[in-house]
């Protein structure tokens, strides 16, 4: 703008509304100039005030832009009118909008056609009809309803809010109404799903003389939305064929849509097929019909395959593929679709983020929803009720009632759903306090009108706890009339508490409302029944066969398709195929009537138990939780608090008191910040058998003998126990006796709320022990912790799993152990085969103590070290005779160290690294492996005589290549579960003496399952770069064709002799990669004479080039940036076996040269 006057710089920006390409700072200062600067004959200062105007609400300064108006000499033009008007509409800002249009109408400047047709379009974007017709009657008092601007905008308004016949009398009264008249029309009765008059509509339109246009074919199929119409669509289908209005885009969605809509789906997905580029609005028509008709495994696939093309979803897609997650509690697909918003940048899309809530809750994680919920940084009350409705449905209401005080510390005022949501909290945990806290809150403080549903939660709720007559009382006050919603709670609450008399007037009021249900009038006959009147239940009985009302049936999600979808969302299908429920639940205890134990509640199949329950999570099926929640709730609607046990966890059983066995047991103890002293009093335990313990997390716990006794518990009860006396503090609850006080081994304590016993009184615990003949050491009671796995609790306390399942039987599935769980592990098990194990005879790892393997490394002297990794250091040791390699780890890096173990102990392979044993302490974590003599690959190709290594020849090579691809395939497909290793490189391939290759280090391996069509995301990005495949970089999508893309580059490198990465000749700054000089050889007509020139120049000629173009050709078939277009290894061992045939007898023929043969493989 320098150099020019204000008005020169308008003249050039000033063309059919151009917003100046200003910052708010540089248009503030050319207004200062505009006011300063004399008119310009050519363009006056309106059409600069005009400019900035436009500029200042372009760029959401719209109080600048309301100033900027109020200045304007008087009359003003309606042109600042109409474009501020616009800014206020763009933000949906109706109020303001209306605001101007009303200031405009008493002012000397009428409003014009055009600011008609921007109040109407705000009016209608607001949702607002009763505005529509307001400002019609506006239109209508000044003449204006007959101009075609401002007669399209009301037909367009009406027909957008459903008003379908005010829209059809607005068109009729336009004189000649132009093709988008016609397609505001069409698109009206499409909205409303009115085919017919649609149809009729555009035969009209054909009749006058106008010809449609993509848009009006668009319309006519938005009309079209059940089966019985799909004959229309396809006539419809045919007349865009023929008229050529089906090349545009939005005429393909909407196609693609119809038929989905219809539920043709095979015509809907075959010709989204026949579109070489759908856009994102045609993937999205055909991923919404998927989920509308219920096909969620294949909109998921869908979804996946459009973000692989680069089409980013917008938050209404992303919002309804989350919401088919929550449908399907697909947990997995919630978790991938959440990554994949993370690294869109969408998370913090009010309607995704919302999306996200309710589906992680709905699944069963409302943790999660309630991360998701942490992480926004600008909530709304949207936001907001959503993370109180889905706390408070899993029985968070403590936190739901936070929540609401930080909405209102928020500056957020709480709203009629908002309350509707914390009183259903309440119902769902039983706190009728906090209820008729929340009930008095939102009609005092927020002064918010009580609603039906409020009134039916606070029935609900007096009803659970049997106060009758208060809810009676509650109801004859409301001030609205009560429906049959507020009866029906109350009715629900008489039939459980047994009360008869009130039931019977209730039911009276039910009938008046819904004489032909049937439900009431069986609750009623249900209440006589258990009350023994059996004739006021026979009459109710007659009642309903003389009207012949009958109750519908429930219905459980059973069947094939839960089965599917139990599936998907990760849940073991043996778990849904269960035929019982063992032990069915709710044994009320004599002793204590106002307390309900669920035990042993377990889906059986083949008499194993396969899952379990627990408040919130834990392994279970979709069924098996709403089993399980009923049985809950009806022990919450008879007053009584319900507590959930370990569920598959039984104390030790012993035999009658009267035979008395005893011995001495260990407890595993967490001082919790008390000395010795006072953890031996608290416990009652033995001095003289106290042992420290060290665990991985560098934690000092105690190993505590204590006298085990049998006996009986409340009398129902027999089984193994050590008393002691605890003396109750203030503010003790269950939970912090038990965890805080006694490291999670206390028994009968309290219900879940309050203790047993008030403050100052002493109480007996009863903590679980053992005795056992097969221990010799005695047995020890540890309550199981966070990331504990059976393997590493055998191994912290020199165990075997199997010992510990003998002495546990009611755990019969180890791989799921529950924190919180009490188990017993012997010690010094006689059953153990631990004893006097060569570590290098067995197949399981050895559990090396610290000691061993600082002597087998000389402390781990630094002349000893052969590798650095980015997870430790890795030495060479001896232990007798035996050479071994010793990684040393940093605690930290448990997660690699557990990865490693995990795969290691139950891969056996020859060309596998072999992991002979372990060991923990000293903040450190160690693996021992078999040591591999020649180093790595990287070392014998790159510079090979610089680290004291001769050259590889060329059979040497396809050896190598041959038994990394064994390896590779060997965890791919021959495992019992499908690995992916995750960083496959030369540096991670080790050559033995022989020069035959084993694949290693296996810190970053994970399990998959085995299917092609299934994926895994991770979390964040690993490996090493070079080897990376695409789909990982961009999508973290991992899968075992991201090792196939690996494997290909070590072919290369193994061909080249290169590096994955190297610096380019040419820019020096610069990276290059060997996959982009493999792909440019590739591109010569003469392969053999391309592959000439980068083959390594240590091989000196001695290769066969068609054997070495061969594996060239298996290289690039692994490098397929389609991961879909990649073999598995599998596919590739036979070309490769081929290979290194051929190359052995080309090598034979050469009759023995010593330079050819130096390296090659000997065998073993």
């Amino acid at each position: 703008m320098r150099g020019k006057t204000p008005y020169a710089a308008a003249a050039i920006a000033s063309c059919n509304g151009a917003v100046l390409p200003l910052s708010i700072p540089h248009t503030k200062q050319f207004h200062a100039r505009l006011i300063l600067a004399p008119p310009s004959a050519a363009h006056g200062p309106a059409d600069l005030r005009l400019l900035l105007l436009r500029s200042y609400a372009a760029r959401g300064d719209l109080a600048s832009a309301r100033r900027l108006l109020d200045e304007a000499p008087r009359p003003a033009s309606p042109l600042l009118h109409n474009a501020l008007i616009r800014a206020h509409a763009r933000r949906l800002d109706l109020p303001a909008a209306l605001a101007l249009f009303s200031r405009m109408r008493r002012s000397a400047t009428p409003p014009d056609a055009h600011t008609f047709a921007c109040v109407l379009r705000a009016c209608a974007d607001c949702l607002r009809p009763g505005a529509v017709k307001v400002v019609h009657g506006v239109a209508s008092s000044r003449g204006m309803c007959l101009h075609p601007i401002v007669g399209s905008a009301l037909v367009s308004a009406y027909a957008k809010l459903g008003l379908v016949d005010d829209a059809r009398r607005v068109f009729d009264g336009l004189r000649e109404p132009d093709l988008v008249l016609w397609n505001s029309m069409i698109s009206g009765y499409g909205y409303r799903g009115m085919w017919h008059d649609g149809l009729q509509m555009f035969s009209a339109m054909r009749r006058a003389g106008e010809q449609p246009d993509g848009y009006s074919m668009v319309g006519l199929v938005s009309c079209l939305w059940n089966p019985e119409v799909l004959v229309f669509g396809q006539a419809v289908h045919g007349v865009c064929v023929k008229g050529g209005y089906d090349s545009g885009h939005h005429v393909r969605s909407a196609l693609v849509s119809m038929y989905m809509r219809c539920g043709c789906m095979e015509s809907g997905q075959s010709l989204f097929h026949n579109f070489p580029d759908a856009d994102l609005v045609t993937w999205s028509s055909l991923i919404t019909g998927l989920l509308q008709t219920g096909k969620y495994m294949e909109s998921f696939d869908l979804f996946r395959q459009m973000c692989f093309t680069g089409r980013r979803p917008d938050s209404v897609l992303i919002s309804s593929v989350l919401s088919a997650c929550a449908s399907t509690t697909a947990i997995n697909h919630t978790r991938e679709v959440h990554c994949y918003v993370l690294r869109l940048g969408a998370d913090k899309d009010v309607t995704v983020s919302s999306s996200l809530m309710d589906a992680y809750a709905k699944c069963g994680f409302a943790e999660l929803g309630y991360w998701v919920f942490c992480q926004i940084p600008n909530k709304n009350s949207v936001i907001y009720n959503t993370v109180i409705s889905n706390l408070g449905t899993h029985g968070f209401a403590t936190k739901a009632i936070e929540v609401l005080d930080e909405m209102v510390n928020d500056g957020l005022r709480p709203d009629s759903a908002t309350f509707s949501a914390l009183l259903a909290a309440c119902c769902h945990v039983g706190n009728l306090e906090e209820g008729w806290k929340l009930f008095r809150r939102m009609r005092d403080e927020f002064q918010i009108v009580i609603e039906m549903e409020h009134y039916v939660y606070m029935v609900r709720l007096l009803a659970t706890f049997g106060q009758l007559k208060e809810a009676y009382d509650l109801i004859q006050t409301m001030q609205i009339q009560p429906d049959c919603g507020v009866w029906g709670a109350l009715l629900w609450g008489c039939c459980v508490h047994c009360d008869s008399n009130l039931g019977r007037i209730v039911a009276e009021k039910l009938f008046q409302f819904n004489p032909d249900k049937a439900a009431y009038r069986v609750m009623l006959s249900n209440l006589y029944t258990s009350q023994e009147m059996w004739w006021d239940a026979e009459e109710v009985r007659e009642e309903l066969s003389k009207e012949e009302m009958y109750k519908n049936r429930g219905i459980s999600w059973v069947g094939k398709q839960a089965e599917k979808l139990d599936e998907s969302a990760g849940i073991s299908t043996t778990k849904f195929r269960c035929r019982k429920i063992k032990d069915q639940m709710c044994q009320v205890n004599t002793q204590d009537n106002n307390r309900c134990w669920a035990v042993s509640c377990a889906w059986s199949h083949n008499g194993q138990a396969a899952g379990c329950c627990s408040p919130l999570l834990g392994s279970r099926s979709v069924t098996f939780f709403f089993k399980i929640l009923s049985i809950l709730r009806a022990c919450l609607a008879r007053g009584i608090w319900v507590q959930i046990l370990g569920l598959k966890w039984q104390p030790m059983h012993c035999n009658a008191v009267s035979i008395n066995p005893s011995c001495n047991s260990f407890l595993y103890v967490t001082p919790e910040g008390r000395n010795l002293s006072e953890t031996i009093s608290v416990f009652n335990g033995n001095a003289s058998l106290i042992q420290p313990i060290k665990r991985l997390s560098g934690s000092e716990d105690l190993l505590m003998g204590v006298p085990c006794m049998c006996e009986a518990i409340n009398n129902t009860l027999t089984a193994f126990f050590h008393d002691t006396q605890y003396k109750v503090e203030e503010h003790d609850t269950p939970d912090t006796v038990k965890i805080n006080k006694f490291s999670g081994l206390a028994m009968d304590v309290g219900d879940g709320k309050v203790l047993i016993a008030n403050d100052m009184d002493t109480i007996t615990v009863h903590l679980p022990c053992g005795c056992s003949s097969t221990a010799s050491d005695g047995v020890l009671s540890y309550a199981v912790q966070e990331e504990d796995t059976l393997s590493t609790i055998a191994s912290l306390f020199r165990s075997s799993s199997q010992d510990i399942l003998n002495l546990n039987p009611s755990v019969k599935n180890p791989d799921f152990i529950k924190p919180g769980w009490i188990l017993f592990i012997p010690m010094g098990s006689s059953g153990s085969s631990k004893k006097n194990i060569d570590p290098f005879q067995t197949e399981r790892p050895v559990i090396f103590s610290l000691k061993i393997v600082g002597d087998a490394t000389a402390n781990f002297d630094e002349k000893r070290k052969i590798g650095e990794g980015g997870y430790g250091s890795v030495y060479l040791g001896f232990i007798g005779a035996h050479e071994i390699a010793i990684k040393k780890m940093k605690a930290s890096k448990s997660k690699e160290f557990f990865a490693e173990l995990k795969v290691l102990c139950k891969v056996h392979h020859i060309n596998v690294v072999e992991l002979i044993g372990y060991a923990a302490g000293d903040d450190h974590l160690y693996l021992v492996y078999e040591y591999v003599q020649n180093g790595s690959l990287n070392d014998h190709l790159h510079d090979p005589l610089l680290k004291g290594h001769q050259p590889l020849s060329w059979t040497a090579r396809t050896q190598i290549a041959l038994d990394s691809a064994r390896g590779i395939e060997y965890i791919h497909d021959h495992t019992k579960d499908c690995y992916v290793h995750r960083d496959i490189k030369t540096s991670n391939i080790l050559l033995d003496n022989g020069l035959r290759a084993k694949v290693a280090d296996f810190g970053l391996v994970k399990l998959v399952q085995r299917s092609d069509e299934e994926e895994c995301v991770a979390t964040r990005l690993v490996g090493t770069p070079g080897y990376l495949p695409p789909e990982s970089v961009l999508e973290l999508h991992m899968t075992t064709k991201s090792d196939v893309y690996a494997f290909g580059v070590v072919l290369a490198e193994l061909i080249t002799g290169l590096r994955a990465l190297m610096r380019d000749n040419k820019e020096v700054n610069k990276m290059k990669s060997l996959i982009s000089i493999m792909r440019k050889a590739f591109k010569s007509d003469d392969l053999e004479s391309s592959m000439e020139t980068i083959i390594d120049p240590n091989l000196k000629d001695n290769y066969p080039i068609e054997e070495v173009c061969k594996m060239a050709n298996i290289s690039m078939w692994c490098l397929s940036e389609d991961p879909l277009n990649r073999p598995e290894m599998r596919d590739i061992m036979p070309t490769l076996s081929q290979i290194h045939l051929t190359s052995i007898e080309w090598e034979a023929s050469l009759g023995g040269d010593a330079e050819v043969f130096s390296g090659v493989s000997t065998g073993r």
